[in-house]
């Protein structure tokens, strides 16, 4: 299975795993190497499948996944703080 990325990018911040137990993931965001804040993801597991595209079956398999951007307040918080990141993701 595909695990979540350790660092990615997502306009404009640069994204990078901190800490992560069992189903959460807390990243922290920089910006211009300039910490700009943090966010705690719960991770789901997205199935294997496939699809057809302009006739060409692709086969997708089975990963973690991260929220997006729709998804936060369910699935993902952001925080100002560490300390506030930290006090969500031990909870």
């Amino acid at each position: 299975m595909k695990t979540i990325p350790k660092e990615f990018k997502r306009a404009p911040y640069l994204q990078t795993l901190i800490k992560r137990e069992n189903d959460l993931a807390l990243y922290e965001l920089t910006q211009e190497n300039r910490i700009s804040g943090y966010e705690v993801h719960k991770i789901r597991i997205q199935k294997a499948r496939s699809g057809k595209f302009n006739g060409v079956v692709v086969n997708f398999e089975e990963k973690e996944r991260l929220a997006n951007s729709n998804e936060f307040g369910s699935f993902a918080w952001s925080y100002a703080s560490k300390e506030e990141a930290l006090k969500h993701f031990l909870k």
